[in-house]
């Protein structure tokens, strides 16, 4: 691997840590003031260049989608094991775009956030794991 390509994925990295940053961040505020909709929508931001990190890493293009089920599906073309973030990652899609904006959709709550976030890290230490196991094998 080049260092250029490997630069270029941590890139991806560090801009998904900045969101989930900014969700704990928010997580700190007194619970009637922490807004849970945007919370959502990082989560699923994070999500979505973690799985392109790795997408970076191998090389490989991937789509201008917000779909993470899509991502997970081609991140499954170079290592079948993401298939057991496939449902996880799902559960975060419509945060991407049906709650940015105005709408009569039932807002996401805290407890949906909170839910949001653990799926978050757990697909940020995979993805991490995975581009570990592939730098040292």
């Amino acid at each position: 691997m080049n260092g250029k390509l490997k630069e270029s994925a941590y890139r991806w990295i560090r801009k998904a840590d900045n969101d989930l940053k900014n969700v704990e961040n928010n997580l700190s505020f007194p619970e009637t003031e922490i807004p849970s909709d945007t919370l959502c929508f990082h989560c699923q931001q994070a999500a979505e260049k973690y799985f392109k990190a790795f997408l970076t890493f191998h090389e490989k293009d991937h789509p201008f989608s917000h779909n993470l089920g899509g991502l997970v599906r081609k991140c499954m073309e170079i290592d079948s094991s993401f298939n057991q973030l496939l449902i996880k990652a799902e559960i975060l899609t419509p945060y991407a775009v049906e709650f940015r904006y105005p709408s009569e959709l039932p807002q996401p709550s805290l407890a949906d956030a909170k839910e949001a976030y653990l799926i978050a890290n757990e697909i940020k230490e995979f993805v991490i794991n995975r581009i570990d196991s592939f730098l040292f094998k």
